[in-house]
């Protein structure tokens, strides 16, 4: 749901979502706001009326840019990979793409940001707050995300450089 949400307030058209009750897809783009709303009423996507359902493994073979598979592991594995149309997979979750996928996917020009990298911002704050902790010391909302932001990009370009020096995905 985050991932949406911060997608969707940078400005992505994000075509679809799910969770354990399904899939939803919209190709002229989903209300993040309104399914927020509706999930917190309802407490499930399902039944959404902007999109029409589609199962979860539907949804990870839509022609999209950007595909990020942010609840379970494996799902991108050797028996779905060739059917990925994404350029670019962001996992949210931990291990969602198995190595013979991730394999697979970087020798056809996706690029994989890693687990470790993209989903790495929850132990970055929690850090923060440890930090804040000891010496009494209160960050706002704002103050917070610069921070993140700032370890988050040095992250990500250091990881980017190994890549692209070492031949490697």
């Amino acid at each position: 749901m985050h991932a949406a949400i911060e997608g969707y307030a940078l400005g992505a058209k994000i075509i679809a979502v799910s969770d354990v009750s399904g899939g939803l897809h919209n190709p002229r783009g989903i209300n993040i706001p309104d399914l927020v709303r509706y999930v917190k009423e309802n407490r499930v996507v399902k039944g959404f009326p902007e999109a029409q359902a589609i199962t979860n493994d539907e949804l990870l073979e839509l022609d999209v840019d950007v595909l990020a598979p942010c609840a379970l592991d494996g799902v991108i594995s050797e028996k779905n990979c060739q059917n990925v149309k994404a350029k670019i997979i962001v996992e949210g979750a931990n291990g969602p793409t198995t190595a013979e996928a991730n394999d697979y996917l970087s020798k056809h020009d996706c690029l994989v940001v890693p687990d470790i990298l993209a989903n790495g911002g929850g132990v970055v704050v929690s850090y923060f707050e440890w930090v804040q902790d000891l010496v009494w010391l209160f960050w706002n909302e704002e103050e917070v995300r610069g921070k993140l932001r700032e370890v988050m990009f040095k992250s990500f370009d250091k990881v980017w450089e190994f890549a692209r020096k070492e031949k490697c995905d």
